[in-house]
Order: C-alpha cells, then structure tokens, then sequence
C-alpha cells in the first residue's frame, strides 16, 4: 500500500463531519487507507457517525482508545495499525484542498533524500499562510511566513526546513520509526517539530511542498484537548538547545533588496525576542542606534504611547522588529503622519515589508 492517513482526534460531531467529509472528496485513497484514532473521544455522535463510515470504505479504519493519552501516543498507535509505505499526518481540523494529499505523497516518494515533507497551510478565516514549516531564533521557533499572502511568491517556492509541523505532513513509514516515532513524553505539544529536527539532523530533507494546500481551522483540533507547552517547551529546549541553529535570517534575506542595503536605519525593538541585533547584521543592514519599547511584550502595540512626539521627525528610516506583524497594524495614523516610505519592519515570522504598507497608511 502507498500511503496510510493518520490521524488522532478527539472532537465534536460538526468539525468531524467536516474534515471527513472534505478528506473523502479531496483524497483518492485507491492506494491508500485512513486511520482515525479516537484519544479518549466521548462525542457519541461522532463516534457513531465514523463507525457507520467504516462500513462503507475497507480502507476507513477506527481505532478507539478508552482513555486520552496524547497526540505522541494516539498517532504512534495509529501508525503501528497502519499499513502505508508513506504516513500521512493530519490534525483533524486541517481540510486539504483536491489532490493536495496524493500530492505530499508523491513528492516524497519522488526523492529519496526526503525525510518528511509538509504542505502549505493557509487560515480559512483571510486565505493568509499560517504556517510553511518552523524556524529558529535562540530558545524560541516560530511557524515561517505566518500572515503572508498565500499565493506570493515568497511562499510558492518548495524548500528545505530545519522542522515541520505534523499537521499535514508525510514522512516514510522507514524513517519515522527508525527515528522513535513520537516521543510520548510530551502531551498535544512539540511532538513533531521535535521528530522532523531529528530527521533533518540525520542528514535527511525535512521539505516545505508548495503545491500541497491545505486549510487550517487552528485551534480546532486542540479545542477538547489539555496541553502544557510550558511543560514540554522546556523539556524541548533542553534537549535541542545545542542543536538548533538560529536561521531567521535564511527566511528574510530574499526580501531585502539593494536599496535597502544602502540605508542606514534606527533600530525599534517592539518584539519580545532578543538577539534581533545579530540577525540584522546577518541579513547586511546598517543600524545606528536601538530603542526598545516598553509595548514590545503586547500583542497591540501604540506608537503614540511608546514613542515621543520627535520620533514623528527623526530624519533616519526606522527598521521595527515585530513578533508578528499585525502587532502593529493599528497605528495607521502615526506612519501617516510621519510619511517616511523607508521605514521597515520585519517580524518573527521571516516576513520583511514597508511599515506604511504593513499599517495600511500607503
């Protein structure tokens, strides 16, 4: 068999029904089988609407644990029930678009130096990236290009991740058991980027595919679930610590052009994360001084209230680093007034634009 679709649950009737049905229309599972492990679910309804679908398709399998033991431990379950060469993992509120699953498949079958291979998942909520694999700043990981524009070309480039999330993701039946499977230590969290960085240290290519598209209602699978990422982040960043390499940079340095590089900017720190200053200078640009703003640990960050009235005027274009891009979205007015098309901002998630553009002042 080519490729086994497995994936843990524990969710109500009406987001089930939604992923299933969208996976049946969406997948031929001709050369493949799918696998739905219940962790511990007590939806009646849903049970006993998967229950019926496994009377209509051979290839729709339930297995139903009495007892919730975690995303690690349900998924390692389903793989031991599978049968796939190629092991598809899915979140259950993840919705691939047509051919998008037998795609990641073949991709991964087509090279045998690929390790494990993720899709493109987009939010259903503003057609916006969420998530084209995981980078690394010193003791933080963030889900690269989050807020880009789904079809920029940024994004419609395949490449190498040092990690993956195992939402929509294929990894040879070989290679995840030669590498453990999941650690079950950890409970709903850091499981898979943990198990793609073993792989991608092993020598193996842990892959963004482009061309496998996949919706993600976030939260949606983790709505009925406990998880502790405090707990299992410091189990994570201890083991790793000395592993992981820092390689934002890798993910801002096609979007800085030429002009750019001429500039001499003034450093706003609005992001919660520190060793912004060695990433800069990594990617080539020129600063001449750093304010840190008193914001920067908010998710809502007022320029009004954290720069003075000068700052309006200061004749240096300001470089802003951002946890997230929409942190700063609310402060139109305030680039308005200021109108310096310089001015930059970059956030944490790789993503590199003009700050009258971010904010909607141009």
């Amino acid at each position: 068999m080519k490729f086994s679709v497995v994936v843990a649950f524990d969710n109500q009737y009406e987001l089930m029904s939604n992923f299933v049905e969208n996976l049946l229309l969406n997948t031929d599972f001709s050369e493949g089988e799918l696998i739905l492990v219940s962790d511990g679910c007590r939806d009646c309804k849903t049970l006993s609407y998967l229950k019926q679908k496994t009377t209509q398709f051979k290839w729709f399998k339930l297995i139903e644990l009495e007892q919730r033991n975690g995303y690690g431990k349900a998924n390692n379950w389903g793989v031991r029930k599978s049968c796939g060469e190629i092991v598809v993992f899915l979140n259950s509120d993840v919705l691939p678009v047509k051919g998008s699953v037998n795609a990641l498949v073949q991709y991964v079958l087509s090279n045998t130096k690929i390790g494990a291979a993720q899709g493109k998942l987009v939010y259903p909520q503003n057609g916006l990236i969420q998530s084209t694999g995981h980078l690394f700043f010193e003791y933080k990981n963030a889900h690269v290009y989050t807020g880009c524009e789904c079809n920029a070309p940024l994004v419609r480039a395949s490449g190498a991740r040092q990690a993956l999330t195992t939402a929509f993701c294929a990894i040879p039946r070989s290679i995840f058991w030669e590498h453990g499977g999941f650690d079950e230590i950890y409970y709903n969290a850091y499981e898979g980027m943990e198990l793609t960085l073993k792989i991608s240290n092993s020598g193996k290519i842990c892959s963004y595919f482009a061309d496998a598209f996949a919706f993600h209602v976030v939260g949606g699978s983790r709505k009925n679930l406990d998880f502790d990422n405090d707990f299992s982040g410091h189990i994570f960043w201890e083991r790793w610590k000395k592993t992981i390499r820092t390689d934002i940079q890798h993910y801002i340095t096609p979007q800085i052009t030429d002009t750019m590089l001429k500039e001499t900017y003034f450093l706003v720190q609005s992001s919660s994360i520190p060793g912004w200053n060695e990433v800069i200078h990594a990617i080539g640009l020129q600063l001449m001084g750093v304010l840190e703003l008193q914001e920067r640990f908010s998710t809502q960050i007022n320029f009004y209230q954290n720069l003075p009235y000068a700052a309006l005027h200061h004749p240096q274009p300001y470089l802003f680093v951002v946890d997230e891009l929409s942190y700063i979205r609310g402060n139109r007015n305030w680039v308005e007034v200021r109108n310096n098309s310089r001015d930059l901002v970059i956030d944490a998630h790789g993503l590199v634009g003009t700050l009258g553009k971010v904010t909607g002042a141009v």
